[in-house]
C-alpha cells in the first residue's frame, strides 16, 4: 500500500523529529515556506513527496544532517541529531551503509528531477517573455516557439513522473533541455530582440 504524503504525514514526519519548519526544510533542501504550505494541506510535487517520504527514515535524514547540518546553527543541529540518531536501531553497519545508499540514491534522484523541472520552468518562462512581448499568440501552430512551448509543459510532466528512478530518462530529459534552450536563445536572436 502506498503512503499518501499529505498535511498529516508532512507534520506527523517532522514533528517525530522534534524538527521546526525552517530545520527540517533546511535538511531535505525544501523551502520552509513550502513545507508550511504542505502542513496547510497543498499537495506537495512528486520530487518533494519522495523527499518527505525518505525523511521518514531515519538513516535517510542522518544522511541529511551529515550533508547538510552545516546549514543550521549549532544548537539546531544538536537537537536534530538527538532525536533523528534516538530512531536510528543496532542494525549491523553494513545493513546501515545499504540503507543509506538508497536513502541517497533516492535523495540524489529527487533532487536531479527538481533541477531539471527548474531548468525547464526557465526555458518556458523565456518563451512567455518573448511571446507576449511580441503579441504571438500560444495556439499559433505555425509558430515554433508555440509548439515547442507545449512541448516543455508535456516534458515538464514527464520530469515528474519518471517512474523507478531511471535515471536514463532524465539524462534524456536533460539532453532535450539542453538542446531547446540552445535552440531557443538562436531563434530569438535571429529575430533580432535581445
Amino acid at each position: 500500500m502506498r503512503t499518501e504524503v499529505n498535511a498529516e504525514f508532512v507534520k506527523a514526519t517532522r514533528e517525530k523529529y522534534g524538527m521546526s519548519q525552517r530545520t527540517f526544510a533546511l535538511l531535505l533542501g525544501i523551502g520552509e515556506a513550502t513545507i508550511v504550505r504542505y502542513e496547510k494541506g497543498a499537495k506537495p510535487t512528486k520530487a518533494n513527496a519522495n523527499l518527505i517520504l525518505a525523511a521518514n527514515d531515519p538513516r535517510f535524514m542522518a544522511g541529511c544532517i551529515m550533508r547538510d547540518g552545516d546549514a543550521l546553527s549549532a544548537r539546531q543541529r544538536a537537537h536534530a541529531e538527538e532525536y533523528v540518531y534516538a530512531f536510528i536501531s543496532l542494525d549491523p553497519e553494513e545493513e546501515a551503509e545499504e540503507a543509506g545508499m538508497k536513502m541517497n540514491e533516492i535523495y540524489d534522484f529527487t533532487l536531479r528531477q527538481e533541477v531539471l523541472n527548474e531548468q525547464a520552468a526557465d526555458i518556458v518562462a523565456e518563451i512567455l517573455r518573448y511571446m507576449v512581448r511580441e503579441g504571438i499568440e500560444a495556439d499559433d501552430t505555425s509558430e515554433p516557439l508555440a509548439i515547442l512551448l507545449k512541448q516543455l509543459f508535456a516534458v515538464k510532466a514527464d520530469i515528474i513522473s519518471v517512474e523507478h528512478r531511471d535515471p536514463s530518462k532524465l539524462d534524456q530529459i536533460a539532453g532535450y533541455l539542453k538542446y531547446t534552450q540552445q535552440y531557443v536563445a538562436e531563434l530569438i536572436d535571429a529575430r533580432g530582440v535581445a
